[in-house]
């Protein structure tokens, strides 16, 4: 027996010792991201390679001001969260972004992974069911005129003369689809100034608003679309990665109910818990803007209808239902509540 008991210590020790070292922390950010390349790999659609994104992770990190403070479970999120939808964060591209934020509630800085308008183009051309997807601002003294119903038509003429990075001059953006079913007329979605600040007030209203206020306007527009052309998996997932954007949330409780059971228990031997839900954390970001109540009007019973009508038709309708009390475009998924 004494000789039995020396067999099984030398084979138990290095065991528990490969299970304290696996489940340890990784040091630093950069660290992590070596450690989730495994992961990385299952996660990345074929067009990128895991060494493409782990350089830009790592670039990431030395040129984005405080993203190497952030909380791990919150990077490694916004990571898989980008590698999930094959966009390369924080490049030339502009398809998504690693953002770091302090969140006072948790005493540490937070990253969230924001997709741009660049990023939601990419995933709809990507589906394959779209020919292209293009969205343009119009501005004060630009010629534009839009009509709905049964034979919709939009008509813009840019003034050369303008200039089209002043968000103040802005009076309208748009979104316009075009299938590939060549006997399918395209799919535009037209939102007012007005239109365009309810909705960025009712997210997180963040710095991205207030540094690049034209791109941010065109993706609301991009985002208004999206309820009525064809999705896939991945345009799905980004649309709830940019509500927890816009929620001022990591993307922890979406990227985690995604991994399988295999990924999810690989990830908890480093120690990087992505089950745990960010949802009731206090939250309270230094260098964010409050979110603000909507000032919309209550909805009516003609609006319920024309939700309830969009829902039982998305797929067959050219044009979106408009709010017949603000004329704002309604949007499918929301019904106000």
């Amino acid at each position: 027996m004494a000789t039995g008991s020396k067999e099984i210590v030398p084979s138990t020790a290095p065991k528990n010792q490969a299970i304290q070292t696996a489940a340890a922390p990784a040091k630093s950010l950069g660290e992590l991201v070596h450690k989730l390349s495994p992961t990385i790999v299952k996660c990345l659609p074929q067009h990128l390679s895991p060494d493409r994104m782990s350089r830009v992770a790592l670039s990431a990190l030395r040129t984005t001001k405080h993203l190497a403070e952030c909380t791990q479970a919150s990077f490694g999120a916004s990571l898989l969260g980008a590698s999930l939808l094959g966009l390369e964060p924080n490049t030339p591209l502009q398809q998504c972004w690693l953002v770091p934020y302090y969140n006072k509630g948790v005493g540490a800085y937070e990253c969230q992974l924001m997709i741009g308008y660049q990023g939601q183009l990419e995933l709809a051309r990507r589906s394959g069911k779209t020919a292209s997807i293009t969205a343009s601002a119009v501005m004060r003294d630009d010629y534009f005129e839009y009509e709905l119903g049964l034979e919709p038509r939009l008509v813009h003429r840019p003034n050369p003369n303008v200039d089209r990075d002043d968000i103040n001059k802005l009076t309208h953006v748009y979104a316009v689809c075009r299938l590939k079913d060549k006997d399918a007329d395209p799919i535009f979605v037209v939102l007012t100034r007005a239109q365009v600040e309810r909705r960025r007030n009712r997210g997180a209203n963040g710095p991205a608003w207030r540094s690049d206020p034209i791109p941010m306007a065109l993706k609301t527009a991009v985002r208004a679309l999206f309820p009525w052309i064809p999705k896939s998996s991945e345009m799905a997932l980004a649309a709830a990665l940019d509500e927890r954007f816009d929620s001022g949330k990591t993307p922890v409780a979406v990227v985690g109910s995604v991994l399988d059971d295999a990924q999810g228990s690989t990830l908890e031997t480093m120690g990087l818990d992505l089950t745990a839900s960010d949802d009731d954390a206090p939250e309270e970001q230094a260098n964010n803007d409050p979110a603000q109540e909507s000032a919309e009007p209550a909805r009516t019973e003609k609006v319920q209808a024309a939700l309830t009508k969009a829902r039982s038709s998305i797929g067959k309708r050219v044009d979106p239902p408009h709010d017949p009390v603000t004329g704002e475009v309604l949007d499918p998924d929301n019904d106000g509540r």
